[in-house]
């Protein structure tokens, strides 16, 4: 007697499509993600962009969301409990600032402006650096400092002071020469007048035309001598207004 053969159930039928569909669409284990990324209730865990400076704090799992944190230099200004989701640079300070306090992941950098009396010639430092002190070192401040550049010293403080000493000197001697020469001058004229004067008076004669001549070489040599005077003034006030241009540079 031949045992006839039973007939598949509809059940049967069921599990054994999903089984051929499991062997033919692997991925279908795990949704549609794709792949690196796995799902977890039923959605992909989202990746951290590198294009908005997001690295990977936490991996991804079965139980977990990926956590996302900044890249070095920046800090997060988008964050959902310990994941973020949004990061900006860092602030950077300025030549002339300090950083007052270094950017965290969760927070930007923050700057201060120096003091006076201080610099800082590219804003990476965490204080602000003094000012030399020419005086105290022996040397001659040649300039000031700034808020981004220290001050200048120079070690020809003593040739300059005594340049500048001299230039005054100078120009004062020569300025009283050209005062004493002029007051000399109008001397020589006024006796030369007085002289043509009194021959005038004496009469014409040879000798009354001797004192004559007498008294206009001595008028003429006192006009040169004015001249020479006021050259000596004006050279006298060129030296000193250059030893004023030097003091005020300083």
């Amino acid at each position: 007697m031949t045992k006839s053969r039973s007939q598949p159930t509809f059940c049967g039928i069921l599990y054994y499509s999903l089984f051929l569909d499991l062997i033919a669409f692997p991925n279908l284990a795990h949704g549609l993600c794709t792949e690196g990324l796995y799902e977890v209730d039923g959605e992909c865990c989202r990746p951290c962009h590198a294009e908005l400076s997001l690295v990977i704090r936490q991996e991804c799992s079965s139980t977990s969301n990926t956590v996302c944190s900044c890249s070095p230099g920046y800090f997060c200004t988008d964050m959902k409990g310990d994941d973020c989701e949004l990061c900006v640079p860092h602030q950077v300070c300025r030549p002339g600032q300090y950083v007052k306090s270094r950017g965290t992941e969760r927070n930007n950098t923050i700057c201060e402006e120096c003091q006076a009396g201080t610099f800082s010639m590219n804003g990476i430092l965490d204080r602000c650096l003094p000012w030399t002190n020419c005086t105290a070192q022996g040397l001659y401040e040649e300039r000031p400092g700034t808020a981004i550049t220290d001050a200048r010293c120079s070690q020809d403080s003593h040739n300059q002071n005594i340049s500048l000493s001299c230039n005054l000197g100078i120009g004062i001697g020569i300025g009283i020469i050209g005062i004493s020469i002029i007051c000399i001058s109008i001397i020589g004229i006024g006796i030369g007048i007085g002289i043509s004067i009194s021959s005038i008076g004496i009469g014409i004669g040879i000798s009354g035309i001797g004192i004559i001549c007498i008294g206009i070489i001595g008028i003429g040599i006192g006009i040169i001598c004015i001249g020479i005077g006021i050259i000596c003034i004006g050279i006298g006030i060129i030296c000193i207004s250059i030893s004023i241009i030097l003091l005020s540079s300083r």
